[in-house]
């Protein structure tokens, strides 16, 4: 109910990570780290930049298998 706007419609917007975000992975192999957002599409799958070996690393996964930091 608390995620509910006025008019009784759940507003997850609020609860999507921004790009630029610390986010962390939950799923996969590379579970439990934590990544920047980088980007959102309108089919559900984000791209995360993780930090390996010096560099920043892009991992494409589904918006649910992420969640804020």
């Amino acid at each position: 109910m608390e995620a509910t706007d006025a008019d009784g419609f759940l507003a997850i917007h609020e609860y999507l990570p921004k790009v630029g975000a610390s986010v962390r992975l939950l799923a996969g192999p590379f579970a439990e780290r934590l990544g920047q957002l980088d980007r959102l599409d309108g089919s559900g799958r984000v791209r995360v930049l993780l930090e390996m070996m010096g560099r920043s690393i892009p991992i494409q996964t589904k918006l649910n298998q992420i969640r804020a930091a």
